[in-house]
């Protein structure tokens, strides 16, 4: 290197970038072939933004020391950054040509790769590289990001832990770690990891991000904020991290801050689709202030039609691109019909979706006519212990007729489970992870597409709001319409609807035999619940009154229903079970507590709050109270049902829709109808009744006990699912 460019490599590095062009430009001048001179022009025309000067100085450094690799990886990254990764691709394959050992190249084209989603080629390019240089923590990186990417989170973490044995002190491994063990579901190792990153580098907003991410998941939504705040502290123009405060603000019932935050994220970056989503599907889980049943969706409706006002031609394939980032889950926690606004959103869903759908040049899915068996595709996040699989899935995939239906299952979560391994022994073919689902169902040319449920995961969602196959069916996992025009039947159960409850679905409903499952019970031995946990009292004539259910999914309207039950009864007190950690628990018991204070009832006599349990402590929880109450806005089933197998008398109110007469239809499986109130005042009738009568109770309990298998492994509404599809026209 002569000392007129090593004056201007000095310029560059202490950033005097017109005194470096000079003297490279000056250089040129006097030697046309100098190909170091032509290659810092070119690193320079970029930073400044010249794109075009920048290809073309660097081409021309190329052709003039071909053998040399450092301009190639020049020339990549600018193809990269300018959208053509095509040509960065083969410019960084031709730099390993020219050095096989380059590193730099082999983290540029992995880092490309991951950027693509082609993880496994990325982690492929990593590991050729690992087996040259053991020790280059960049490539570990990298190599865990793309392990990451498939959601083969053990794998990642360990590569992370790898590199960090190399260099303790590097904190962006520490961030890629906490990523990976946030979407683990292991928020307290991701704190941990946050933390270490941090103390390492103080200014860094995405570890103060992860940080944010980790405390959301440990249920602590305050600490969360501080963290997401902190972040913009550092870096105010981050619009993703100011949607993530506004779904934190949203969780702890801030709601006017959280339209805020999602607002100056849409200022920042006007694009970002998926904040304006959840800024939409926000006004679905708000009350409205009148409490009117008559128009509980006004604040949704006049969302969904902002919506659309803001969306042009060239916008509605990214937001279709963001669908599935937020739902209108919560919609179904509030009393009404929501049939018409959920029409609204299912219709601008599936538009956004098509127009991308059409927008990347899918091929137009087909069926083959050829095959023996119809191929019926099942889509499930929720392939664990839960509700979908334990009441849904689980019975339907044991018994389906093999000789009728080739079966495809996709467990779209990454996470591993016992129930997954048994899953995968049911199906002809099992997929899971993380993948590119829409290519693997085109791929699949399934006749025939089950979803469980439509609401809970983004995947699910995703592949829903496309016509896929001939035949799409939405399950009632979610009890309430999909309100998608691309789901042509809805299967529930007879004994869960009204006579004219099709009025009910933007879907075609299909009333399946009995409740509309084939229910299969985990097998859990209960335990002895801590009575200390439980504050039980030592009067055994005190009734213990047991609810159990999500804190959204007690309405207001029915927060008084307690204390008037309070009044009519005997002693008694009531058990709410609510997930310690969700925001709205606190709110839930003020409101319950405020509730008995206006009916001259002291709350700390009356009512105890705990938080979720394991299921052998819950079913021994089950087997000490006496009476069971099923709440009337969102009645459980589940835990409905585990309360018949414990012998637990339920009190339910039926109401008008599917949602609300789950327990009721439990109840009617088993015989036993004395107990299903039809109105608010028959409901604290029949439960304060219970409470003076501890024989009515006992024969109750013998009578459930003998029966409560017929709520389980219903056949029969395994054939007739067979026949809706077999049948559809």
């Amino acid at each position: 290197m002569d000392n007129e460019f090593s004056e201007a490599i000095q310029f560059y590095h202490n950033g005097q970038l017109s005194a470096a062009e000079s003297v490279c430009r000056r250089i040129i001048a006097r030697n046309p072939s100098d190909a170091e001179a032509m290659h810092l022009l070119g690193l320079l025309a970029y930073q400044q933004g010249q794109f075009q000067d920048a290809l073309e100085l660097i081409g021309r450094a190329i052709d003039l020391s071909p053998a040399v690799p450092g301009p190639y990886l020049c020339l990549g990254e600018i193809f990269r950054s300018i959208g053509r990764p095509e040509q960065a691709e083969a410019v960084l394959c031709q730099a390993l040509k020219v050095n096989p050992d380059f590193s730099e190249a082999f983290v540029n084209l992995s880092n490309l790769l991951n950027e693509q989603g082609r993880c496994v080629e990325a982690e492929n390019i990593c590991r050729k590289a690992l087996e040259i240089n053991p020790d280059n923590i960049e490539v570990l990186c990298n190599l865990g990001n793309s392990l990451h990417d498939q959601g083969k989170f053990q794998d990642a973490e360990t590569a992370y832990r790898v590199a960090l044995t190399r260099n303790p002190e590097y904190a962006s491994t520490y961030n890629n770690l906490a990523v990976t063990l946030n979407s683990a579901g292991r928020y307290g190792e991701a704190l941990l990891a946050c933390e270490q990153a941090l103390a390492r580098s103080h200014n860094s907003a995405e570890a103060c991000v992860n940080k944010g991410i980790a405390l959301k998941g440990l249920g602590r939504f305050q600490e969360a904020e501080h963290a997401y705040r902190q972040s913009l502290e550092i870096r105010p123009d981050q619009a993703s991290t100011y949607s993530s405060l506004g779904t934190v603000l949203s969780g702890l019932g801030r709601h006017d801050e959280a339209i805020a935050a999602y607002q100056q994220a849409l200022i920042l970056k006007p694009n970002l689709h998926e904040c304006r989503l959840k800024l939409t599907m926000m006004m679905a889980t708000l009350q409205n202030e009148t409490r009117s049943l008559s128009t509980p969706d006004a604040k949704f409706e006049q969302a969904l039609d902002e919506l659309e006002q803001v969306m042009s031609q060239e916008t509605w394939p990214s937001l279709g691109a963001a669908i599935g980032v937020a739902q209108p889950f919560a919609i179904a926690y509030h009393p009404g019909d929501h049939t018409a606004s959920l029409s609204h959103y299912g219709s601008i869903a599936c538009h956004a979706r098509s127009l991308w759908f059409a927008s990347r040049s899918f091929p137009v899915p087909v069926v083959s006519h050829t095959r023996e068996r119809l191929r019926l595709l099942i889509v499930s996040g929720q392939i664990s212990n839960h509700s979908v699989w334990n009441v849904i899935l689980h019975g339907l995939l044991k018994h389906l007729d093999r000789t009728r239906f080739e079966v495809i299952l996709y467990n779209t979560t990454p996470h591993h489970t016992s129930e997954a391994d048994l899953a995968k022994k049911m199906v002809d073919c099992y997929r899971h992870g993380r993948a590119d689902w829409l290519q693997l169902l085109l791929a699949d040319q399934p006749d025939a597409i089950f979803y469980p449920e439509i609401a809970m995961d983004p995947v699910t969602v995703q592949l829903a709001t496309l016509r896929l196959a001939p035949l799409q069916i939405a399950g009632w996992g979610h009890p309430i319409t999909t309100g998608l025009p691309t789901m042509d039947l809805f299967v529930s159960g007879e004994l869960l609807e009204r006579s004219n409850a099709e009025v009910d679905y933007c879907e075609q409903l299909v009333r399946l035999p009995g409740t509309g499952a084939c229910s299969v019970l985990p097998l859990i031995e209960p335990s002895p619940p801590d009575p200390i946990f439980l504050d039980l009292p030592l009067d055994l004539d005190l009734t213990r009154f047991f609810i159990c259910q999500q804190a959204a999914k007690f309405a207001p309207e029915f927060d008084d229903i307690y204390p008037r039950i309070a009044r009519a009864s005997s002693p008694c007190r009531f058990w709410f079970v609510c997930d310690a950690k969700a925001s709205d628990v606190a709110v839930l018991q003020n409101r319950i507590c405020h509730s008995f204070v206006s009916w001259g009832l002291d709350p700390a006599i009356y009512v105890r709050f705990i938080d979720w349990m394991p299921g052998e402590q819950f079913l021994g929880t089950l087997d000490v109270m006496d009476i069971f109450l099923d709440t009337p806005a969102f009645s459980g089933y589940t835990t409905a049902w585990q309360a018949l197998h414990r012998g637990l008398p339920i009190v339910t109110l039926e109401g008008r829709y599917m949602r609300q007469r789950l327990a009721a239809g439990l109840l009617r499986r088993i015989g036993i109808t004395g107990t299903i109130a039809t109105d608010e005042h028959d409901y604290v009738h029949k439960a304060a009744a219970l409470t003076r009568n501890r024989e009515l109770r006992i024969k109750l309990r013998t009578c459930q006990l003998q029966n409560a298998q017929r709520a389980d492994e219903d056949i029969n509404v395994v054939r007739a699912f067979e026949s809706a599809i077999s049948n559809f026209q």
